[in-house]
């Protein structure tokens, strides 16, 4: 089973230490994108409170004020949909990892014991957008699995693929990571 991570207790803790470093990594751009987003609802609450100043210093006129804070409530809605979308990181990204390592290690064995409605809910779990049956090629197809589940397949092949090789190696190699500092001592 490609989604079965079979690992050691030494690798363990590397690969929870990279699989963190990923979920950051790609993250970064999620929260760069967040700001702008928040910056710019911020803009359009300060336009639309300027143009109801201007409403009560009588310089616009009812009417154009309406139009004004319509156009307004429109950009604000789309601003706060991309919002949404973009607010869907997890609250505990250690705690997932943990969870996700430790659900792909047992995952045969879960799908063993597993009642129908178990197995459904497992599917859905690794693959979310479902899986499909073509009859003439006789296969079971997906679309996408889900993204800590590709992300042990993945990981699971550069493990296969490194034996006989120094597996420490090969993970330096891929620079998924970037190596800690060594500080230097500072003298008093």
């Amino acid at each position: 089973m490609e989604y079965t991570l079979e690992i050691d207790s030494v690798l363990e803790p590397l690969i929870k230490k990279q699989m963190l470093a990923t979920y950051y990594k790609f993250n970064e751009e999620e929260a760069d994108e967040k700001a702008i987003l928040e910056s710019k609802l911020k803009e359009i609450d300060e336009n639309m409170e300027r143009q109801k100043t201007r409403l009560k210093k009588e310089e616009i006129p009812y009417d154009l004020y309406l139009e004004f804070i319509a156009d307004f409530e429109k950009e604000k809605k789309k601003t706060l949909d991309e919002l949404a979308k973009c607010s869907k990181g997890v609250s505990n990204p250690e705690m997932c990892v943990e969870f996700a390592i430790n659900y792909s290690m047992k995952l045969p064995s879960v799908w063993d014991c597993a009642k129908y409605s178990d197995r459904q809910r497992l599917q859905f779990l690794i693959f979310p957008e479902g899986i499909s049956y073509n009859r003439k090629e006789d296969r079971c197809r997906t679309n996408k699995a889900n993204g800590a589940f590709e992300y042990i397949a993945e990981l699971k092949r550069l493990l296969q693929e490194s034996k006989g090789r120094t597996l420490i190696k090969k993970l330096e190699s891929a620079a998924w990571v970037v190596p800690p500092r060594i500080e230097l001592g500072s003298k008093v």
